[in-house]
């Protein structure tokens, strides 16, 4: 009985440590939707005298891979990116993505939501979705002929996703990064990948997001939204990726909200 008390108590603990590790991480990041909110994505983006770090794909090497294919997930910040390095795609389509990327390098990751959702629509047990998740990036690194990289939970930080935005991205150069100012956002890869796959991985960052392992319902209200923001070189393509997100508007209800910001910078 003294050893089942025990181990309550301690699942108890890790729970409150847990719920409160998203309620820090949750009011970090206030103060900059807070702004957000107020001004517009726009306004804030074009005021952030280090912007452009966000967009340098050097700053954001993974060792010394510049181009490496990395997850969506907001605590891989390297290279460029699709949803468990490109898990989710279909064989034909992730040749495409492989073939305008031209990347230096595969990664994986430990904890990685897709891997979870690959293993869910495959029938695969999802207690294994890690390993599962980590031999394919090792078979497809095999098969392009580019080096594996593992990223390890130590290396990611945080055991849960503190993702305020999802950036749909058609520069192709966004990486997650504090210096820049921007909030913690997944990265979905418009410039590489057609509309329907980036929907898929919206919906995927959503699920992700909203579940257990992100800050869910509890945190991301009406009044504190999750924030899908388009990205994009000109006024022109900015529309475009405008245009292709308004069909989600309607799926997700007021919990999520919808902006975008050109970066001043040049391709």
């Amino acid at each position: 009985m003294e050893r089942n008390a025990m181990s309550q108590e301690q699942t108890m603990t890790l729970h409150e440590k847990h719920d409160a590790g998203k309620k820090e991480a949750f009011a970090e990041q206030q103060r900059i939707m807070d702004k957000i909110k107020t001004i517009g994505f726009a306004r804030y983006a074009e005021n952030l005298p280090r912007l452009a770090e966000a967009f340098d794909l050097k700053k954001h090497q993974l060792d010394d891979f510049e181009n490496c294919v990395c997850c969506m997930d907001e605590r891989t910040p390297y290279g460029v990116h699709s949803a468990g390095s490109g898990i989710l795609l279909s064989e034909a389509d992730f040749a495409t993505y492989m073939k305008v990327v031209q990347p230096d390098a595969i990664s994986s990751h430990d904890g990685c939501g897709a891997g979870k959702l690959y293993c869910r629509a495959h029938g695969l047990p999802e207690e294994n979705s890690d390993q599962i998740a980590r031999d394919w990036a090792e078979q497809m690194a095999v098969k392009f002929d580019l080096p594996h990289r593992h990223i390890t939970a130590e290396e990611m930080g945080r055991k849960f996703h503190d993702a305020r935005v999802c950036y749909w991205d058609a520069t192709g150069r966004i990486n997650n990064d504090p210096d820049s100012g921007l909030p913690e956002g997944f990265v979905i890869s418009r410039a590489y990948m057609n509309k329907e796959n980036c929907l898929n991985e919206v919906r995927a960052a959503l699920d992700i997001i909203f579940g257990d392992h992100g800050f869910g319902k509890e945190f991301l209200t009406v009044e504190n939204p999750f924030v899908i923001a388009a990205v994009a070189w000109d006024e022109q393509q900015l529309a475009e990726m405008q245009q292709e997100l308004a069909e989600l508007k309607h799926s997700y209800g007021d919990r999520v909200s919808f902006d975008a910001f050109i970066p001043p910078l040049t391709e």
